[in-house]
């Protein structure tokens, strides 16, 4: 198969190996690209190591407009703002200066109108090594102003396609207060959001949707068809490895790992009341908990729970035999905290739990795209009301009815042999890059 040379541009530095959902994502996609051929524009997350792609270009202040203000403005109010905050906690007044920057940060930075008063800008340097690596098409995926900005002003500079691949319906939240609605800055460049992020779709040559309810939605916003791939594993890597779990059921083990960051962070003190009430019933359950991050603070909040055991999280290659440990996989999302915002969102660990032979239960607000995608497939059970209880009531019969957890079983196989084998999605990823640039060639 013929790999074209990409040009990546994602927030985040595609490192070779890290706990990154959307790491494994990209790294999974371009697999059996050749390292050569793969290149990546991008402004954070490098862990310091030897890198996935051949080459990269981190944007400093030279590829922003007033790039030395931004950077010097960003560093300041980092840590004047950390000083009001110690102020605050010790009832000081805090300084003009201080108060200029705790202005700056919530007029400027948490509105996201330095995106737009700090634009991305082709500096010489940047040029340059764009046309060093010349690339046939561009990746890109959003997610704030600057990285849509950012393949528009490329694109249109050096004549290539772009595929565009958005992992969440990033459109929807970006720069939109967790409660309210904001203020005239926040409306003003959230109508930036829309429209910049309108033209990214216009633009681009090949569209990938993350999972069928953005495809569809994007269908009826933009009318534009986008093509399905959905995270991707392959069976061979769970089957490589055998269940380190026994007959003896004198105990059951619950196994959740992931992000467990607001909102879900209060979910897990759910799972733990429902292991106290199927205790006192008899049953011998306790859950193992491997958070992707903040394990320490995690345990801080949550060390009352004395059904929960956290453990670090591992890594990708590492994850098999953790899951192949439990005897029911515990996937949370959210519930009061703005469900509607990730409708079109798919937890990433979803697809690696219907691998592991295990049965899955999904916790979540109907609204949740998790909790759709559950239901519309039945790859695991449901409980849609956020109560203790109820999940109790879920648990106790799947570890205790083999045919309904069996059943469930055989289809979250079918369901990842139909949407998530890893070699298929690689190929038919390969194919619409070629496709896009073909196009792109017929057109000029």
């Amino acid at each position: 198969m013929h790999y074209p040379r990409v040009l990546i541009l994602t927030i985040n530095r595609i490192n070779k190996t890290d706990n990154s959902s959307n790491g494994l994502l990209v790294r999974n996609l371009f697999n059996n690209f050749p390292q050569k051929n793969l290149a990546q524009i991008y402004s954070g997350g490098s862990n310091g190591d030897a890198g996935f792609f051949g080459s990269y270009y981190k944007i400093e202040q030279i590829d922003r407009r007033l790039g030395r203000f931004f950077f010097k403005f960003k560093n300041i109010t980092q840590v004047e703002t950390k000083n009001t905050s110690n102020n605050n906690k010790s009832n000081k007044k805090p300084t003009y200066k201080q108060l200029t920057h705790f202005l700056g940060e919530h007029l400027l930075m948490k509105t996201g109108l330095y995106e737009l008063v700090f634009r991305p800008r082709l500096s010489r340097e940047m040029i340059e090594w764009i046309d060093n690596f010349h690339p046939d098409i561009l990746f890109t995926q959003g997610y704030n102003l600057s990285f849509t900005i950012l393949p528009l002003i490329i694109s249109k500079r050096i004549k290539v396609p772009i595929a565009y691949y958005p992992a969440d319906d990033w459109p929807d939240y970006c720069y939109l207060p967790e409660e309210g609605h904001g203020n005239l800055i926040t409306l003003f460049v959230r109508s930036r959001v829309k429209k910049l992020s309108n033209d990214l779709v216009r633009k681009a040559s090949v569209h990938i949707a993350f999972n069928n309810p953005m495809k569809n939605e994007y269908l009826w916003r933009y009318g534009i068809a986008f093509n399905l791939l959905m995270q991707g594993d392959d069976f061979t890597r769970f089957e490589a490895i055998s269940s380190t779990k026994t007959n003896d059921q004198s105990e059951y083990i619950i196994v959740s790992t992931g992000d467990f960051s607001h909102p879900r962070l209060s979910l897990l003190e759910d799972l733990n009341k429902a292991c106290e009430i199927l205790n006192a019933e008899g049953l011998n359950v306790r859950a193992k908990i491997f958070p992707a991050n903040n394990l320490e603070y995690i345990i801080s909040q949550l060390n009352h729970c004395q059904f929960l055991q956290f453990e670090s999280c591992p890594t990708h290659e590492g994850m098999v035999p953790v899951l192949l440990s439990a005897d029911i996989l515990f996937l949370p999302e959210r519930f009061g905290t703005n469900p509607e915002r990730v409708r079109l969102s798919v937890s990433s660990k979803a697809h690696l739990f219907m691998f592991s032979g295990k049965a899955i239960i999904v916790y979540s607000h109907p609204l949740t795209g998790i909790l759709r995608y559950a239901k519309e497939e039945g790859w695991a059970s449901i409980v849609e009301k956020r109560s203790p209880e109820n999940l109790a009531i879920t648990l106790r019969m799947l570890l205790t009815d083999s045919v309904k957890r069996q059943q469930l079983i055989d289809r979250a196989h079918l369901i990842a042999t139909k949407n998530h084998l890893l070699p298929q999605i690689q190929d038919n990823f390969c194919k619409l890059l070629q496709a896009g640039i073909q196009d792109n060639f017929i057109s000029k």
